[in-house]
């Protein structure tokens, strides 16, 4: 149990990583390497960013910065045997919410004749979301389902034990 939750904490870690490094080096040269755009974990975010502040913004923004240092912080929480699985769980559901926003949002547009972003380019975010986002929630829920599962028989089993023995 302790080796599953350890494997998770590390990709979560290695994703955080990655995603701050994104972050960096769209920051230094955005001119450059304005394509990382496409692998932006939190893709979402910032369109949701842009639409509340009225402009489009310059990548990565504040909630993307904040989703990666927060996902690195679940990661150490998780690294330290703290037990956030339901924490990480609730937290990476809303932080996803925004991308699956941003995809209904391009098919949507991408139904009129005008459009900008198109959904022949939502491969990449797409695949960026599986890798980052599905696969990890994926093992977290096993995880907290078995966490679940094995609380739920010690106390029943206990139970069972001290009721044998009394009169």
């Amino acid at each position: 149990m302790i080796q599953r939750t350890k494997i998770l904490s590390l990709y979560l870690l290695g994703a955080a990583l990655v995603q701050i490094g994104g972050y960096v080096a769209l920051t230094l040269t955005p001119e450059k390497l304005g394509a990382l755009f496409y692998f932006d974990p939190r893709i979402g975010l910032f369109f949701i960013e842009s639409g509340i502040r009225g402009a489009e913004l310059k990548v990565p923004g504040i909630l993307q910065w904040l989703s990666a240092s927060w996902l690195l912080v679940i990661s150490f929480f998780l690294l330290s045997g703290r037990s956030i699985l339901k924490t990480y769980l609730v937290s990476e559901v809303v932080a996803s919410l925004p991308n699956l926003f941003f995809f209904v949002v391009v098919v949507l547009a991408n139904l009129k004749p005008a459009h900008g972003f198109s959904i022949g380019e939502l491969f990449l975010p797409v695949v960026v979301m599986i890798l980052f986002t599905i696969l990890p929630l994926i093992l977290a829920v096993l995880l907290w389902r078995r966490n679940a599962r094995e609380n739920n028989l010690v106390p029943a089993r206990a139970e069972l034990a001290v009721g044998a023995d009394s009169p």
